[in-house]
């Protein structure tokens, strides 16, 4: 529909100038347009990875119609690619095998018999071979079906080269020697080609000679510090729409069928945390709530609330009941039960599910979680069925799901408001609420019941700032502050009781008055370190106390357990160890050593019965303040030198975290913006974690 629409006023689109469909009548589809029109050479449009190639067709036709070829976008040419279409040599090498055409069959680092399509019947083929070799760093599906399974090394441990996406050469060093004597790709592939083992060092070397002439030794040392070789890069190619194009796209147009609105469609994707499986042994992973269903420990089929209604899946839930309805899906000759989930923003008639789960006998973590939703896959839906039967089973199952912990409604929490809005009201955030006596307008109040902090001028004042305007809630800070802080996992009972012990936490928020399009906010919650902390006033043996540097630090040896702290913390931010959790990795079966290298030296091992949280890694901030005495005889570390965990992991660049005492520091700067407040502000308990309001700016015209 957008093709058609930008056909009347560009060239290269004739293809589509006499196609519509069911959304060529919709407003947004001539204003983007328009805006597109307007951005010409400018501007990009692209298809999502799971596309099909029509799709991607489509989006390149547009591209070159709007002069973005060569300037928004560069096409290079890959001289490592395979132009052939990868599905369907996996398809004829299945065939082949189940044929007797091969002899030996060797797999580097798949899983096939677990992820292809089920209709390949994979497990069936590689049975016929008469010799099969799998390099896997598990013993997973495929392994136990090969003759011969060899240890692959991690990526951590081997030797490599590679390019950058613009072609730039790189070489991959390893951090540590392989802990179990594995091989990597290259090492594998030499000795099943020449027959004798090679280190992987000595390979590579051996590939880059052709890279340098200058000399190997100048150049390896150069590319190790610098990271890429500079000066290389993928040859940029001209490209053009090809001279049937316009009658292929026509052809694929007029082969188009109307959807039917009727009619539900089943859309796979990989997990957003254990991919396709390959992590499903990672307890991290599978504890880590996902950023909308805010589900662990399971995968479940996403419906929105009119298609449950027309399904007759119950919606209603009592608060803390989070025992899903199971429904049966059909597809592709294959049939599925999994746990039904209603979620705002879901497609109506349209049903997700994720992959990567219900698996057996790869490890005691991903054992019997989830359900595996491969046999829906065939080579012919590799991403959707359009063709989907739907029932509601008599079965119940019991989610653990997060949405409903250390819950905080009925207050502002998340404070957002659009462009226009905060033109007129630059200040609107901190203004939500009354803060009892504020002075100056600092957000520091003289009405307390308590003396102010005395803190002395030599240490720095540490503090933190999150933009709600850029964090995309993907929980990296929660996976870096995990690993960083040896944090346990307990597992699904556990979390389902309210216990997980995550420090940081992303609270999902939806809003707006349209349930099937709603708008989407998170916000991540750690300790908030506040000034005049509720929980120091309870503890009854000092265990939380107020540091020089103004942290609300924790004496672990000295914590009794009373959760008094816990009930007194408006932010809902600190975890209880229930359990031994540590101790119970060191005994069952286990090694130790190898459980203690997933560890943090640097983090003390929490013991059953004391409170924990985040603590800004007090560990790197003694670190730096160590670092800079002995470097410049002061305890202040220059700005930026000290990165919290999370700080270090976000993507999005949505923390920062600095010294309060420097005015010219980027976390001073930040607080002093417009959009900076408290969370519960109003209390007085002046928290040194803030966060920026987010802003809307969506087109008035597609809105």
């Amino acid at each position: 529909a957008l093709a058609a629409r930008l056909s009347e006023s560009v060239s290269g689109l004739e293809a589509y100038s006499n196609h519509s469909n069911e959304f060529s009548q919709h407003a947004w589809i001539s204003v983007l347009a328009e805006e597109l029109l307007n951005n010409r050479g400018e501007s990009i449009v692209a298809a999502g990875l799971d596309r099909d190639s029509d799709v991607h067709a489509t989006a390149a036709a547009i591209n070159l119609a709007l002069d973005n070829a060569g300037s928004t976008i560069s096409y290079l040419e890959l001289p490592h690619a395979d132009a052939g279409n990868q599905n369907e040599r996996l398809a004829e090498v299945s065939r082949g095998l189940s044929a007797g055409e091969y002899q030996t069959a060797v797999i580097l680092g798949a899983n096939p018999v677990f992820t292809a399509p089920s209709d390949l019947n994979f497990a069936e083929a590689l049975n016929a071979v008469p010799v099969s070799i799998n390099l896997s760093s598990h013993y997973d599906e495929t392994a136990r079906l090969c003759d011969w399974h060899v240890n692959k090394a991690n990526f951590l441990e081997a030797w490599g080269d590679g390019y950058s996406y613009n072609g730039a050469r790189s070489i991959i060093q390893p951090m540590i020697q392989p802990l179990f004597e594995g091989l990597s790709d290259v090492e594998f592939l030499n000795t099943v080609v020449n027959g004798q083992t090679t280190p992987g060092y000595d390979l590579v070397r051996e590939t880059w000679e052709q890279f340098t002439p200058e000399g190997l030794d100048n150049t390896w040392d150069r590319v190790l510090h610098d990271g890429l070789q500079e000066g290389t890069s993928f040859t940029e190619a001209t490209v053009s729409l090809a001279n049937g194009f316009n009658e292929s796209a026509t052809q694929a147009l007029a082969q188009s069928t109307p959807v039917d609105e009727q009619a539900l469609e089943l859309v796979m994707k990989v997990d957003s945390r254990v991919y396709d499986g390959r992590f499903a042994n990672n307890g991290w992973l599978q504890e880590l709530p996902d950023s909308i269903t805010k589900i662990t420990w399971d995968n479940v089929a996403q419906i929105s609330s009119a298609t449950a209604r027309r399904l007759g899946i119950p919606e209603e839930r009592d608060f803390g009941d989070l025992d899903a309805h199971k429904i049966r899906i059909t597809a592709g000759g294959h049939t599925v039960e999994i746990p039904a989930w209603v979620i705002p923003g879901q497609a109506d008639n349209s049903i997700t599910v994720t992959y990567g789960y219900g698996r057996e006998d790869i490890g005691r973590v991903a054992d019997g979680v989830g359900t595996d939703v491969y046999p829906l896959r065939t080579t012919q839906n590799l991403l959707y069925h359009s063709d989907v039967q739907v029932e509601l089973t008599d079965d119940r199952y019991v989610i653990a799901s997060t949405q409903d912990h250390s819950s905080m409604e009925g207050r502002a929490l998340v404070r957002e408001a659009s462009m226009e809005e905060y033109r007129d009201h630059p200040t609107f955030a901190p203004d939500m609420v009354y803060i009892p006596g504020e002075i100056d307008g600092t957000g520091k109040s003289g009405y307390t019941l308590f003396n102010p902090q005395d803190y002395p001028e030599n240490e720095p004042q540490w503090g933190m700032t999150i933009d709600l305007n850029t964090c995309i809630g993907c929980h990296a800070c929660t996976i870096a502050c995990q690993a960083e802080n040896n944090i346990p996992v307990i597992g699904k009972r556990e979390v389902h009781r309210e216990r997980e012990m995550h420090w940081i936490r992303v609270d999902r928020y939806f809003s707006g008055p349209d349930e099937a399009n709603p708008q989407v906010l998170h916000q991540p919650v750690p300790c908030m370190q506040c000034e005049l902390a509720p929980c120091e006033q309870v503890c009854p043996v000092a265990a939380t106390t107020h540091s020089d540097d103004g942290l609300n630090q924790m004496t672990y040896n000295r914590c009794i357990g009373t959760r008094y702290c816990a009930n007194n913390c408006p932010y809902k931010v600190r975890r209880f160890n229930f359990f031994n959790y540590t101790k119970e990795y060191l005994t069952t079966g286990e090694d130790p050593e190898i459980v203690q290298m997933a560890m943090n030296p640097d983090v003390t091992i929490r013991f059953r019965g004391v409170m924990e949280k985040c603590t800004y890694c007090v560990q790197r901030i003694q670190r730096g303040k160590i670092e800079s005495k002995r470097e410049t005889d002061s305890k202040k570390p220059a700005d930026g030198s000290v990165k919290t965990a999370c700080q270090q992991a976000c993507p999005a660049n949505a923390i920062h975290f600095g010294d309060l005492t420097d005015t010219n520091s980027q976390i001073s700067q930040i607080k002093r913006n417009e959009r900076n407040y408290m969370m519960l502000g109003e209390l007085n308990t002046r928290p040194r974690t803030s966060y920026l309001a987010k802003l809307r700016n969506p087109n008035p015209n597609m809105a």
